[in-house]
């Protein structure tokens, strides 16, 4: 894997853990926790967009970073080794 990937890859994971997955966490528990009001899925994904940035959720935050990362760098890793083809001793494809 070459460093551009990498950087990418890692890039990509905490922009996936702070805009997509935090939020629809927090919102998925906020709505499973109020059962009986007649307040919409969509109100609580609100809520959650602007309480991700404050101090009080830092660390849910930053573990929603964690999981996008490494979410990112495995698919990085499946998708470098599909394309690859592996040799044998003899520098000739497998078959």
């Amino acid at each position: 894997m070459d460093k551009k990937s990498v950087i990418i890859a890692i890039v990509l994971g905490a922009i996936l853990g702070i805009f997509i997955l935090h939020p629809l966490w927090m919102s998925i528990h906020a709505v499973d926790g109020q059962h009986d009001t007649d307040i919409s899925w969509l109100d609580f994904v609100v809520q959650a967009y602007r309480s991700t940035f404050t101090f009080k959720e830092l660390g849910a935050t930053l573990l929603s970073i964690f999981v996008g990362t490494t979410i990112s760098i495995f698919v990085l890793m499946f998708n470098k080794r599909k394309g690859r083809k592996f040799l044998n001793k003899k520098n000739e494809p497998l078959k």
